[in-house]
């Protein structure tokens, strides 16, 4: 899995692979806007090669007559015809193309959100990869805005290049040569350009991550108030531009590279240009060109080097994301191991066999071969000191984790092969860190099992009567519809009563199996006992798994596992462990010791 982890992180692809995915992709997404886009700048070039050609007519003819006859009025309505079809195919354009681009970036953030949810959860704790997803996150917003430049290139700038040096061919060979020096340059710097985005990229991905991160510090609610409190705004203040210092000097060097190379190609333009402008004249002199083509080319001459000049400043500006759209075509494209769509008889037991895992780039192994058996109905307590593994176990329990090695089954199914969806179905929890969604009360219950056909009200009260979440009618006017944040003109809650609203979201989830991770955090020691009672009454007939660093509130389970360092050391009843030397007994007498010495000070 972790070498899986690292092919994608180091997946790398060419330039014209990427930009042939996102034609692919393009096309079968929106083929009708696809299509038109195209035939816009066909006819756009047709039309700008045919104000040359009818410009050069057009002044032959006025050349030749001496007063307005039928050839000079066809002649200027053609030309203006051509004049007014330009600006009709551009307004179209106008509004086609950034049309077509919306369309496909969306697409490109549900490609990338329908993949996200198959990544293996525990590649979230590795660094380079949440780099990684911020580049792919920020790629979907240059994926197809990469193909335009290029398919411009290949539909209405190389086109035109080429039927205007066919065309000058005709009078000088040399002419033909000097068009090629002015528009080619420019396309050879997107060739350069990539190597060097990708490395900036990579260098500026963990960076943007710090930079939102600090804003964050400063100004969310979650974190102002004890930032005002302790006065460190100056603190982030400083944090902050020595993160921008960093940022603007991996900017400047990845700038300075392809500004040098844009300055040479630019060089190179300007001899063409110029070339071309010493032999347009030299030709008139000579007789090889009249004065109306030489008018004519002239000004074909000026408006191709203004479109190289577009096509550079406005069109190759997306090639400067092409290191973020390789990050994002490579976890779109990319494979995960397939987890199986089977049944689970979830009132079955649970039974956890030499099970191993640790954290991508870490060498301790957090669970080390871990066994144990959980009866139908049966409530385990599991205990520990601060990182022996109790939450990675639930996580594993609940099938959001794969273990390394070993396996965790619920009757005869693998839940470590099974697809998260399958495994989650038959299965309830509650958090240490649980959400608070900025929705009404009501919402922060029931989304747990929103699918739920017929939402029976009288069970969304009975959970909330169970935790005794109790509202001032004075000040929660709405009742349960108020919304849980003033952001969206609602009320907040205190930390106990989220709690009490996230314990009465993971309970109306009514699953055989439930597993509680420090449930009663923010709850004072004297109501937790009365949540814990309650949980009790609740978990009669289900299996139940409790995470908890409270020793005392063990009495409840049927069974304890006590974990050390990653390694199951200790299982039995509370009266069996209490009398028996060890890490639980240790753990007990600690937090006996610290509430008399608590009571002796008061």
């Amino acid at each position: 899995m972790k070498d899986n982890m690292n092919t994608i992180l180091n997946k790398k692809y060419g330039f014209f692979r990427l930009f042939l995915w996102t034609v692919r992709e393009g096309f079968f997404a929106y083929p009708l806007h696809f299509f038109l886009f195209i035939v816009i700048d066909v006819i756009n070039c047709l039309l700008a090669f045919g104000m040359t050609y009818y410009t050069t007519q057009f002044f032959s003819v006025v050349e030749k007559s001496d007063f307005y006859s039928g050839q000079v009025i066809i002649s200027l309505c053609t030309l203006c015809a051509i004049i007014v079809l330009q600006h009709a195919t551009n307004e179209i354009g106008h509004s086609v193309i950034p049309a077509l681009k919306l369309k496909l970036d969306r697409e490109a953030m549900l490609k990338l959100e329908r993949k996200m949810q198959s990544v293996p959860p525990e590649w979230f704790e590795h660094t380079e990869f949440l780099d990684f997803v911020e580049k792919a996150n920020k790629g979907t917003e240059y994926c197809f805005a990469l193909m335009v430049p290029m398919l411009r290139f290949l539909f209405k700038y190389g086109p035109y290049c080429i039927l205007m040096g066919v065309y000058l061919w005709q009078f000088d060979p040399i002419l033909a040569l000097c068009v090629v020096l002015i528009f080619v340059p420019f396309y050879l710097s997107m060739f350069i350009r990539p190597d060097v985005i990708f490395k900036l990229e990579d260098n500026v991905a963990p960076v943007h991550r710090m930079d939102v991160y600090i804003k964050k510090c400063v100004g969310d609610p979650e974190y102002f108030k004890e930032t005002r409190t302790l006065g460190v705004g100056g603190y982030f203040k400083k944090k902050f531009l020595e993160n921008t210092e960093r940022l603007n000097d991996y900017i400047w060097q990845a700038q300075k590279k392809i500004k040098l190379v844009e300055l040479a190609t630019t060089f190179i333009t300007v001899l063409g240009y110029g070339g071309v402008m010493v032999l347009l004249v030299v030709s008139l002199l000579r007789g090889r060109i009249s004065a109306a083509l030489y008018a004519s080319v002239l000004s074909s001459i000026t408006l191709l080097y203004a479109m190289c000049d577009d096509a550079a400043y406005h069109f190759l500006s997306p090639f400067d994301g092409v290191g973020i759209v390789n990050s994002f075509v490579s976890l779109v494209n990319s494979d995960f191991p397939n987890k199986e769509w089977g049944d689970i008889d979830f009132n079955d037991r649970i039974t956890v066999a030499d099970v191993s895992f640790s954290y991508p780039g870490s060498n301790r192994p957090v669970l080390d071969h871990i066994s144990f058996q959980i009866d139908v109905g049966e409530t385990i307590a599991i205990v520990g000191s601060n990182g022996s593994g109790k939450t990675t176990l639930s996580k594993i329990l609940l099938g959001i984790y794969a273990p390394d090695s070993g396996t965790v089954k619920i009757g005869d199914a693998d839940i470590g092969r099974m697809s998260p969806k399958t495994v989650g179905a038959g299965m309830s929890a509650i958090f240490q860190k649980f959400q608070k969604y900025k929705m009404s009360i009501t919402d922060n219950v029931i989304i747990s099992d929103h699918t739920l056909d017929d939402q029976d009200p009288a069970v969304f009260h009975q959970c909330m009567e169970n935790f005794n979440v109790e509202l001032n009618k004075e000040k929660y006017i709405d009742g349960y519809d108020t919304i849980l944040s003033r952001d969206f003109g609602g009320m907040e809650l205190s930390g106990g009563q989220w709690q009490r609203i996230a314990i009465a979201r993971g309970i109306y989830r009514d699953r055989s199996i439930m597993i509680l991770d420090e449930p009663t955090s923010a709850i004072d020691p004297l109501e937790e006992t009365k949540l814990y009672e309650k949980f009790a009454e609740l978990a009669h007939g289900r299996t139940t798994l409790i995470v908890t660093h409270r020793i005392g509130l063990t009495k409840i389970a049927d069974r304890i596992i006590v974990l050390e360092q990653g390694k199951l050391v200790q299982t039995g009843t509370y009266s069996e462990l209490e009398v028996t030397d060890g890490k639980f007994q240790e753990l007990l007498q600690a937090q006996k010791k610290w509430y008399m010495h608590s009571c002796e000070e008061k």
